[in-house]
């Protein structure tokens, strides 16, 4: 009698646990980055359609996740301190072929334009250097 306990109170654990629907910590965290990278990248993908959509010959690129466009044209940009602070990155490649567009590519900026931030201001405005012509770039935050 003892050994039929025994055994019906493993089967039971055995059951118990096979059923169970709880993950460990690390599986959860690493599915809830891969869904947040795949949101992430079909943002941008996105963002960078509507705006190839919009403007076939859009002047942007592509930097750490974001698309920033050419912002010359606005307002609020222009009257911005430019006073330029840390280069922060280069561009690599130039395309206008949506699906070869990666981090530090452009449509329009020659490679080896340099990027910098703006010294006093912690939003998403970039300055391009372009033969010695600062040319302001805001990135498209979804």
């Amino acid at each position: 009698m003892k050994f039929f306990r025994m055994i019906l109170i493993f089967t039971l654990l055995l059951v118990l646990a096979a059923c169970s629907d709880k993950k460990t910590p690390a599986s959860s965290e690493a599915q809830k980055g891969e869904k947040q990278e795949a949101k992430n990248e079909h943002q941008i993908d996105s963002t960078l359609e509507e705006v190839l959509a919009e403007d076939t010959n859009a002047d942007l690129f592509y930097l750490n996740g974001i698309v920033f466009v050419n912002a010359g044209d606005l307002k609020w940009v222009k009257e911005l301190d430019n006073k330029i602070g840390d280069k922060i990155a280069e561009i690599k490649k130039q395309t206008t072929n949506p699906e070869e567009i990666k981090d530090q590519t452009a449509t329009i900026l020659p490679v080896g334009t340099k990027i910098y931030k703006l010294e006093d201001y912690p939003g998403p405005v970039y300055i391009a250097v372009v033969d010695e012509k600062e040319i302001p770039y805001l990135g498209l935050i979804e």
